[in-house]
């Protein structure tokens, strides 16, 4: 497994943000919405995060190049899928039950894509 490290940042990164989830998770249903949009975009800003660290140290590593063109990938493609959601369905004019909807897909195709991001490593 040439990109163990990689593998575990990411692991331990997704691991760290699912226990973060379960332990702040509102009891008021009527927060649950706003509190998935919140963590859908701290997900995503870890991501970025990690994208910049395999970025640094892809300068040194070439298992760090590998890594970072897996996830940009992958995450290129969620963010795709998440804009022809947003053009073909109006965004603009979603009603909350669409827009709490849609941020319960977008969040859950992101956690999906860094699972197989994390499977796709593990093959290289």
């Amino acid at each position: 497994m040439k990109l163990k490290n990689q593998i575990e940042l990411l692991n331990n990164t997704l691991k760290l943000h699912d226990e973060k989830v379960d332990e702040h998770f509102p009891t008021d249903e009527s927060q649950v919405p706003a509190y998935a949009k919140a963590q859908y975009m701290d997900l995503f800003s870890m991501l970025q995060e990690i994208a910049k660290a395999y970025e640094f140290t892809s300068r040194f590593h070439k298992a760090s190049r590998k890594a970072l063109a897996i996830l940009i990938t992958n995450l290129n493609k969620h963010s795709e899928m998440v804009n022809e959601i947003m053009d073909e369905t109006n965004y603009k004019t979603w009603t909350k039950q669409a827009d709490e909807h849609y941020t319960g897909v977008f969040y859950y195709d992101l956690h999906k894509t860094i699972e197989e991001t994390l499977e796709e490593m593990k093959e290289v």
